[in-house]
Parts: C-alpha cells; structure tokens; sequence
C-alpha cells in the first residue's frame, strides 16, 4: 500500500506542501522526505510526504493513486491550499499531476525533475520502471507535451554538473511552460552533483 505521511504544523488552518521523493521510480529516497518537511514546517505549512513506490504502480494507475492521497489532503479540514514540490522522479510526478489536475495546488516546485523521453536528455531508468512497454509508452510521459495554460506556477531548478538527470530537462518544461503563458522561474546551478535535496552538509562534509 502506497503511504501518504501528514504532519500538521499546529491546528491551524494552513497550506500544506505535498512532497514527493525521488529514487527513479524505484523507490522512493528518505533524503528527500523528512529533512524537506522538516524545514519547511519551520516556515508554517503543513506538511505531507507521498511514499508512491510502496507498489511499484505503472502509468496510468499511478497518477491515479496520488489523486486518491491528494483528495485526503483536500479533505483535510486544517488545510486550505495544496503546494507540491518534487525531486528528480518525484519531480516527474509532480510534474505530471501539475499538467493532468493543474485545479487542485497552488504552485509547483520541481528539484531536478525527470521530464523528457528525448534521446539526448531522458533519464531511461526512470521511464523504464513507470511505463508498460518502454518503447510504446515513454512519450505519452515525456510531460513537456502536456504543459497547459491552466496550470500554477512553477519553480524548476537544476544544476549543469548532473550526471543522472541532464539539466535540459528543466529547461525544456520552462520553455514549454513559459510558452503557454504559465508563470514558470528556473534557476540553474553550476555546480552540484545529482539529488542535491536541500544541499545540507554533514560533519564530514557530506552533502545531503
């Protein structure tokens, strides 16, 4: 069973910031749940983490299961607004669910997100585990190709030394947003290797 974790800053009605981890759709990364929560619970939102790879679902059914955790959170009588914020393929979901539901949040972070099946960029490992059939499916996922006008605003920001995820693929969701009229902001980095999360750094110098 897929987990949705809600941590309510007090009883207050407030926003809330759904989190989606990356791990390459094949699991999802701690390092990107609960230290992400963690800091931006210090900031007043509520705070929700979506554990989407606990069944390892195919496309569609897997966007499908996350609009079920979205209507808990829309139910949720202490939350007013939803805001999402996903990392590399947690990016990519969020992303997904920004262009299919774009009605239900209030804006979109998306942290070196999966975005496109275009032979130069695509991150393969990604689009292998969330599609059936690899060859057939992974452009009816490459979501430069569902942006809409309708959507909220987006934040995107990478790094150009991302081995994993190349940084085109923010670009090309910012271009294919910006196209469309979406309030979109990018931000690319020089420096920093893939999975960055919130860049803390440990007592060894260990990034997390």
């Amino acid at each position: 069973m897929n987990i949705l974790e809600v941590m309510h800053y007090d009883n207050k009605k407030r926003p809330v910031l759904l989190i989606l981890p990356g791990g390459g759709y094949s699991r999802t990364s701690e390092r990107e749940a609960f230290p992400v929560a963690y800091e931006f619970l210090e900031l007043g939102f509520h705070q929700a983490i979506y554990y989407y790879r606990e069944e390892l679902l195919k496309y569609p059914e897997i966007y499908l299961d996350a609009l079920k955790m979205i209507n808990k959170l829309i139910n949720d009588p202490l939350i007013s607004d939803i805001h999402i914020i996903g990392f590399s393929a947690g990016g990519h979901l969020a992303a997904m669910l920004l262009t299919q539901f774009p009605n239900l949040f209030k804006s979109g972070i998306l942290s070196y997100p999966v975005i496109t099946s275009q032979k130069e960029y695509i991150h393969e490992r990604s689009f292998d585990n969330l599609v059936v059939n690899y060859d057939l499916d992974k452009d009816s996922v490459s979501l430069e190709r569902r942006v809409n006008k309708f959507m909220p605003p987006i934040f995107l920001w990478h790094t150009k030394e991302d081995r994993s995820v190349p940084y085109q693929n923010s670009v090309i969701m910012h271009e294919a947003l910006l196209k469309v009229g979406v309030d979109s902001k990018l931000t690319l980095y020089e420096k920093g290797p893939h999975g960055l999360s919130l860049v803390f750094k440990g007592e060894h110098g260990d990034t997390y």
